[in-house]
């Protein structure tokens, strides 16, 4: 699958524990999907980085479309590429 194609699924923020995690869809469930609405999510631009000395991988600040500065998440590499987000670095604003 290409970065855009990946880019076109929708991501949901768990309010408990601020992780990044795929939405529900109408197909699954219309009931959830419906409640995974709100909480969607899109990548607007990566604040920070830092290394995760344990697991050997970054976790970004990331900064989500049309949510403030105060709803910024970490989000680790891996979600982030899972999301489409391959090309995406620290302090770069979100081209897509």
């Amino acid at each position: 699958m290409d970065e855009e194609t990946v880019r076109l699924k929708k991501w949901c923020m768990v309010a408990v524990t601020g992780e990044a995690r795929l939405c529900n869809t109408g197909k699954e469930d219309p009931k959830k999907a419906k409640q995974d609405e709100p909480s969607a999510v899109v990548p607007d631009a990566l604040l920070n980085r830092k290394q995760l000395e344990k697991e050997k991988t970054f976790t970004y600040e990331v900064k989500w479309q049309f949510r403030p500065l105060e709803g910024n998440t970490w989000v680790e590499k891996d979600t982030l590429m899972k999301m489409g987000n391959v090309k995406m670095r620290s302090g770069q604003q979100w081209q897509g």
